[in-house]
């Protein structure tokens, strides 16, 4: 029998109880607006005589700050998650290490009134667990690592929800058309052969400034900044689970283009020397941005680059926090004819470099352009191996003499 959810739910106190309450939001609200310090807080709170996971959390919390506290903060994080699943448990399949999945610290003073004290927040309380568990040297520091720069996707997907900044949200259903261009090598062919697209950790891109976060949460970076050193570990690789793939599109009409297959740098630069092909997908649904319902631990948002100049936009990596566009979609200038645009995916659950992403979660392939040097004798093969190939356009690409940087799009059956 599972039990009820009574997470968001008042809970009925006795008049001391509902005064410790009322006395613990007055202490936080008022540490938070700095008018009482730290170690008033601690004192505060180590004379309130309640059994609540907010309190142990806090106390985790305050002796975070001095490294000769690190076993009682430790231990109150640990009472922390204790009371915690006693009290929110909703059924024996759940996870019960989600503390981080705690609804809004709210404190209730009574049944009718409240006082929502939403600190530390979200976000903090991940990373202060983390810190806890890494300077314990626990395996649990890499695992609420991980729950953190999750939140992070996480939090730009719902942001982008509601936010006019959404590049794609509005074609969740229609979907964008993305051209990617590939050599013609194994890994293409497993690809169309598997119906699937295949991510890849951001380290092996061509540009070793591509994705920031690789550089901000190399160790010898975040040691300007954090004080635990020996958090440091734990927290880079943290970042290891993101995954990229790139595409050309066309960022206004999001509709097909014809001028990005007559791109000859792209064929130059991605497909081979002209050797290659260009791949058309169609990307909607859940690619857009979701949580895949193959595997429940990907998470996939398509994201439009930002191209920026060092000269009117100095980033600099020397700081505690890195927006995530900061950290994954902004590329300098020099690519900005690239018109790049990227599915982003966090998946925690495999350490491989590549990830491949199934068809079902909102990828098609609309057309298939062959470059104009790939063999013409394996033309046939490519096509018969497309499970989908009644509803895929196929085009050769060639070279126009009468204006030869122009390449002419020919459809196979006129040729």
């Amino acid at each position: 029998m599972k039990t009820k959810n009574h997470t968001n739910n008042p809970i009925i106190l006795n008049e001391e109880g509902q005064r410790s309450r009322q006395k613990l939001a007055e202490s936080i609200i008022n540490y938070r607006n700095n008018e009482i310090s730290r170690s008033e807080l601690l004192n505060i709170v180590n004379d309130i005589a309640l059994e609540d996971y907010r309190i142990h959390f806090i106390k985790a919390y305050c002796y975070n700050f001095d490294q000769r506290y690190n076993k009682l903060a430790l231990r109150e994080l640990k009472l922390a998650l204790k009371c915690y699943k006693e009290r929110h448990i909703l059924s024996r399949k759940e996870d019960s290490r989600k503390i981080s999945n705690s609804n809004k610290l709210e404190l209730y003073l009574n049944e009718s009134i409240k006082i929502p004290v939403e600190w530390p927040e979200y976000r903090d309380r991940l990373r202060i667990s983390a810190e806890i568990y890494a300077k314990a040297f626990s395996k649990e520091g890499i695992r609420e690592y991980k729950e953190f720069s999750e939140h992070n996707y996480r939090l730009l997907q719902y942001t982008l929800v509601s936010k006019p900044k959404s590049e794609f949200m509005e074609q969740r259903d229609k979907g964008v058309f993305a051209y990617s261009f590939r050599n013609y090598n194994l890994h293409t062919l497993h690809d169309l052969i598997n119906q699937t697209i295949t991510t890849c950790r951001p380290k092996l891109m061509n540009d070793p400034f591509d994705s920031l976060v690789l550089l901000w949460c190399q160790e010898e970076n975040l040691e300007k900044f954090v004080k635990h050193k020996e958090i440091i570990p734990e927290f880079s690789q943290a970042y290891d689970y993101y995954r990229i793939r790139s595409f050309i599109a066309n960022t206004k009409t999001k509709k097909k283009d014809k001028s990005i297959p007559r791109n000859i740098l792209m064929w130059s630069h991605y497909a081979d020397g002209h050797k290659g092909i260009c791949i058309c997908y169609r990307l909607y649904n859940k690619i857009i941005r979701g949580q895949n319902t193959t595997d429940k631990t990907r998470y996939t948002c398509l994201k439009q680059v930002n191209y920026k100049t060092s000269k009117n936009n100095k980033i600099s990596l020397e700081k505690k926090r890195i927006d995530f566009e900061e950290a994954f979609v902004t590329k300098y200038h020099s690519w900005k004819n690239e018109k790049e645009i990227r599915i982003i995916s966090y998946n925690p659950s495999t350490n491989e470099d590549f990830d491949p992403i199934p068809y079902s979660e909102g990828i098609e392939i609309a057309e298939i352009y062959f470059g104009c040097k790939f063999p013409p004798k394996d033309i046939n093969g490519i096509i018969k191996i497309l499970p989908n190939r009644e509803n895929v356009k196929f085009y050769k690409m060639d070279i126009d003499y009468s204006n030869v940087f122009k390449l002419i799009i020919k459809p196979l059956n006129t040729l």
